[in-house]
């Protein structure tokens, strides 16, 4: 179970790289009318944090929103200030949020957060962040499978009955049978591969 955990922790890792990396690249080569153009971001906004409920309200003052095609109910954004920029290392400067919803005056968002980025005056700009929804479905999935099976790997009929698990959903769990018959052909193909040597065909 451990291998089988750490199999999928390490590519979730890998994509949570490559995602970032996407999002910064995209940040630092576009300026914030072609963030705008594309629906990926936005600067200029007004905005009000209620620390309670940690939902920040964003709004333009004396202009309309325009139309983002990718900020979305749902998706994760990066906060910072339009003074600061961009800094996923530093919380002073960018901190990511949850778009709650977006009306035609307004963009709500919610966040983990404690304080906004930035200072009294400071204007705000949003851009798209990291896609991180299956990463976190398929965390939870992972930590609902540890605390299922514990240490130990169970079979047969206890590995059936998470399969009834609705927290599990989507998951090929180790010790069913098709997870064992799948990773069985993996592990000889990749055998195969291995003493296959391309200069001989």
């Amino acid at each position: 179970l451990d291998a089988y955990v750490r199999h999928f922790t390490a590519s979730l890792e890998m994509e949570r790289a490559a995602e970032t990396e996407a999002v910064l690249e995209k940040v630092q080569k576009r300026s914030l009318r072609q963030l705008q153009d594309e629906g990926i971001g936005i600067a200029g906004l007004e905005a009000e944090f209620d620390a309670i409920n940690g939902r920040i309200t964003l709004w333009p003052e004396g202009w309309r929103l325009p139309f983002l095609s990718d900020i979305k109910w749902g998706r994760h954004v990066l906060l910072s200030t339009v003074a600061g920029g961009v800094d996923l290392d530093n919380a002073q400067k960018t901190i990511m949020a949850e778009v709650q919803s977006i009306m035609r005056d307004c963009i709500t968002l919610v966040t983990e957060f404690e304080r906004l980025p930035g200072g009294p005056g400071d204007k705000f700009r949003i851009d798209l962040g990291p896609n991180i929804v299956a990463n976190k479905r398929i965390d939870q999935m992972l930590d609902e499978l540890q605390r299922c099976l514990g240490t130990n790997q169970v079979k047969g009929d206890a590995i059936q009955k998470l399969n009834y698990n609705a927290n599990l959903c989507g998951l090929l769990l180790p010790g069913a049978p098709l997870a064992d018959a799948l990773y069985a052909d993996i592990k000889e193909s990749s055998a195969s591969a291995a003493k296959w040597d391309p200069l001989h065909r």
